[in-house]
């Protein structure tokens, strides 16, 4: 969830304003990391830039999926290695259990969760409204804020423990005339290349250039771990494709492939998801051998929010991509479903929405810590709040134990 950014009229760009240790701007302009073609492709990122000018500060790069009402682009930003100090308000709101004690489902377990983010600042910028996470190679995390910023988390000691998230580094991005993005997703490379440009089918396109509706597009971005597929999803359903009998809406996940990490990405398969009726595709994340979880939401006026997590396995389903209506007989993935957050155990969270399980807010981002073999991993979610005060920013540590995989015939 989150505002609005820009008319989407013209090309668009993302802009980094860098910031110095004080938080004051280090220069008096914007340095351009990404061009935007909104209805035809996503970014094709410029030079690495150096936060400091220094040797000393590493590059990294990120794949970050912008949305926008009016609009659809997933951008391929180059983010950089944020060493930015400065003042932190946290809260000590870090929660365990024993781990009979945890268990959501055969399948989910949740390690802890910490509000320690919730509420406070970093150089003045609220931590806050954090639609997406990446996970990098030391252990540190960066988290996407809707508000247009990309924020450096400290989680804790050691990635065993219970969470102790900090914020440590801050950066703004806006586009050139210096209006905020509306960022919801983020993909880390680990090598420190750019992903590429990629091209953005048709039919995903906000209406009329295309069938997708205003603010329910791209609203998830995962890389799989052979480093040469992505994939995202959208949010809500194309307009002309169907129901099934559940009432299920029937969504998209693009998938654009590479034959190797230097060459260029180019669009795949795309696939059919039916989500839960209410519900709404927040987030992907990959497992092992090449299935994906899937983060459904669904989030009432009422503030009614529940949280599902499912299965699902992509690997020799049909290619849709071609098919202008989606029904149920056109070849929907399957899914099964790992969690219901609303059976997890509540660890004492507090909460502000009476109506919903103590344990669950507005979860919107998640991201792979580390695979544990094919079929166990470690996940870390995190909250968007919103900017409400009856929300809060949250971040979970799950662990997840996926079932063996039925191929398709």
């Amino acid at each position: 969830m989150g505002g609005t950014a820009g008319s989407g009229v013209g090309p668009r760009r993302i802009f980094i304003r860098p910031f110095a240790p004080s938080g004051t701007p280090q220069t008096p302009f914007s340095q351009e990391i990404a061009s935007i073609d909104p209805m035809n492709q996503v970014p094709l990122p410029h030079r690495p830039y150096d936060l400091f000018g220094s040797s000393r500060v590493r590059h990294h790069f990120w794949g970050v999926t912008v949305r926008r009402r009016t609009t659809i682009s997933t951008a391929c930003a180059t983010a950089l290695a944020l060493a930015l100090t400065g003042a932190t308000v946290a809260a000590p709101a870090t929660r365990t259990a024993p781990a009979h004690d945890r268990a959501c489902s055969p399948y989910v377990s949740v390690d802890s969760y910490s509000d320690a983010l919730d509420k406070t600042t970093f150089n003045s910028a609220k931590v806050g409204g954090l639609s997406a996470l990446a996970v990098r190679p030391d252990g540190s995390a960066v988290a996407l804020s809707d508000r247009s910023r990309l924020f450096r988390l400290d989680l804790g000691p050691g990635r065993q423990g219970p969470l102790r998230p900090v914020a440590t580094g801050a950066i703004p991005l806006t586009d050139p005339a210096g209006a905020w993005l509306d960022p919801e997703a983020i993909v880390a490379e680990p090598d420190g290349k750019v992903l590429a440009q990629l091209s953005v089918p048709k039919a995903l396109h906000v209406t009329p250039a295309g069938r997708a509706r205003q603010n329910q597009t791209f609203e998830s971005l995962t890389s799989h771990p052979n480093g040469r597929t992505l994939n995202t999803g959208m949010e809500g359903t194309l307009t002309g494709d169907g129901t099934d009998a559940s009432g299920r809406t029937l969504q998209r996940i693009q998938t654009w492939h590479r034959t190797n990490r230097s060459a260029p990405f180019t669009p795949a398969a795309q696939y059919g998801y039916a989500t839960d009726a209410g519900h709404g595709l927040v987030e992907l994340a990959p497992t092992a051998d090449g299935r994906l979880l899937v983060l459904e939401r669904g989030f009432t006026p009422q503030f009614r929010i529940s949280v599902r997590l499912y299965v699902t396995d992509p690997r020799g389903a049909r290619d849709i991509s071609r098919t202008g209506h989606l029904a149920p007989t056109d070849g929907i993935l399957p899914k099964t479903l790992l969690a219901d957050f609303d059976t997890c155990p509540t660890l004492g969270a507090p909460s502000h929405l009476p109506q919903n399980h103590p344990l669950v807010d507005n979860i919107e981002g998640m991201t792979v810590e580390r695979h544990e073999g094919r079929n166990r991993l470690r996940l870390l979610l995190t909250s968007d709040d919103n900017d409400l005060p009856q929300q809060i920013t949250r971040l979970y540590r799950l662990r997840v134990n996926v079932p063996t995989a039925h191929r398709l015939p």
